[in-house]
């Protein structure tokens, strides 16, 4: 019985080593796709030439999804809903800003 308890310790540490390798190693090919796909991105940022007026925004996707009353959301922030809501292609000012969230909230959409 003893010899069996310590083949099954040998073969669970063997095993244990093997997983942990293979992790290490999964991981490493992971960092590897990561920093190829950075490498192509600064490649393609240098072939851009941006001008001086530029706007650009950042934006980092969570998935993650709330759900608010719009209402609510005007409220706390102090606006009034506008008349006119609709979409619009660049958001320069709180009036678009508030145009484009009534527009999607009115059509069932996210607005994010």
């Amino acid at each position: 019985m003893a010899l069996n308890t310590k083949y099954c310790i040998i073969l669970s540490i063997i095993i244990l080593l093997c997983a942990y390798l293979y992790k290490k190693r999964e991981d490493d090919a992971v960092t590897d796709k990561i920093g190829h796909i950075l490498r192509g991105l600064l490649r393609a940022e240098k072939k851009v030439a941006v001008g001086k007026n530029t706007r650009i925004a950042v934006g980092f996707g969570g998935c993650e999804d709330i759900f608010v009353n719009a209402q609510a959301v005007y409220e706390k922030l102090n606006f009034t809903a506008p008349d006119n809501p609709e979409h619009v292609n660049e958001i320069r000012s709180v009036s678009d800003l508030m145009k484009i969230f009534t527009y999607f909230f009115q059509q069932g959409a996210a607005a994010e």
